[in-house]
């Protein structure tokens, strides 16, 4: 996605973090590993923001997210740089909140249908931050 796109992810989590009561900071520098923490009042969580709009092959409720590091090669990012991934579906404006610990790959394929898949208890589970 587009670095456009990435704002946008960026500005739609901190709104929908905000809508849930949490509070966001925003590092002042673009070189960290994050993009956005949150101060849930116990601890700092940091956050990194991804975006997707592309489907899965054969199901037009699946969605494809590329969570790795890097513009060229995508490495995995490391457990001391990343708490979350907060994962934005643009068309169905809505969120994947997922731990780090459940991420083994740097593909990811995320459903918006009801059914029970893999990640399907990180949609839109704001309680995680809290």
């Amino acid at each position: 996605m587009s670095k456009q796109m990435g704002d946008i992810a960026e500005i739609a989590f901190m709104l929908r973090a905000k809508q849930n009561g949490l509070t966001v900071l925003q590092p002042y520098s673009a070189i960290t590993p994050y993009d956005l923490i949150i101060d849930n009042g116990k601890k700092l969580i940091k956050i990194q923001v991804k975006s997707t709009n592309t489907n899965v092959k054969k199901n037009p409720n699946g969605y494809k997210a590329i969570i790795g590091r890097g513009k060229s090669s995508k490495t995995k990012y490391q457990k001391k740089d990343v708490d979350f991934f907060a994962i934005y579906i643009v068309r169905t404006n809505s969120f994947y909140i997922i731990p780090f610990n459940a991420v083994k790959t740097v593909t990811l394929n995320l459903y918006i249908d009801k059914g029970n898949h893999k990640f399907s208890k990180y949609l839109e589970n704001w309680n995680l931050l809290k």
